[in-house]
């Protein structure tokens, strides 16, 4: 699969010359999806940084430059690099690489799908992409609300963080019972429980579940007090923040 990767405005990095959260999410979107398999071209304008992470994690780049050109010069330059890439999907990781992106596909023969992630960024601007993935479950019903269809709108609270070394887990048979993980801030609206309703739905169909949470929040006590009523206390841990995350994945389906 070819998928062509976006970051055009980028942001100012921090004190300490690491990437903010929208540009390590461009990057390591890269990595990963290269990682596994996919043929992965970076856009981003002008910059050291992105050059050298985006040539070691992609599969093509395209370096727009750092001056000021008028609106059309970007969108023709994508135009003339996606009739050379044929992309069969577009991640957008800002509206204004969505707003460039939206243009060049106009003019584009082959009608490529485009996702947009939502950095930081008002979801309700991005309703004209054709998915949507957003941090925060909060932002759903904003999306509903203004017309977005709800299977096409994707939470995924933490951005991708991606090692050099990474290795995708190979895992040959679930484990029984299965093991069930997330990580986040345990709050109302979080959909923590859901996962527990879940697995009594599982379990009534054979299916035993152990579900561990590591985050923490103010609404513990509630879910605990849910795993009761529903008599998954002893499947149900809530493990606090992880340090190794790493561990936490590889001890989980």
């Amino acid at each position: 699969m070819k998928i062509a990767n976006i970051l055009i405005d980028s942001k100012k990095k921090s004190n300490e010359n690491k990437p903010i959260n929208i540009e390590r999410s461009f990057i390591d979107y890269a990595l990963y999806l290269t990682k596994r398999g996919a043929e992965v071209l970076s856009v981003f304008k002008a910059d050291e940084f992105f050059r050298e992470a985006s040539i070691e994690g992609s599969s093509q780049v395209l370096e727009l430059s750092s001056k000021k050109f008028a609106k059309i010069y970007f969108i023709i330059q994508l135009w003339l690099k996606f009739l050379d890439f044929l992309p069969d999907i577009v991640i957008c990781h800002s509206y204004k690489s969505f707003f460039f992106v939206k243009f060049a596909r106009f003019f584009s023969a082959k009608k490529f799908p485009i996702i947009s992630i939502c950095n930081n960024e008002n979801p309700v601007k991005f309703l004209k992409s054709d998915y949507i993935i957003t941090n925060s479950s909060y932002d759903v019903k904003d999306l509903i609300e203004a017309g977005k269809n709800r299977e096409n709108i994707f939470v995924v609270n933490n951005s991708i963080n991606i090692e050099k070394d990474f290795k995708i887990i190979e895992k040959k048979a679930f484990a029984r019972p299965i093991k069930i993980g997330s990580i986040g801030i345990i709050s109302l609206g979080n959909n923590f429980d859901k996962v527990l309703r879940a697995m009594v739905v599982l379990r009534s169909r054979g299916i035993e579940c152990e579900y561990s949470i590591a985050g923490s929040g103010d609404y513990e006590d509630d879910l605990n007090l849910l795993s009761t009523e529903l008599r998954l206390e002893k499947n149900f841990k809530i493990l606090g923040f992880v340090n190794d995350k790493k561990s936490f994945f590889e001890n989980i389906e």
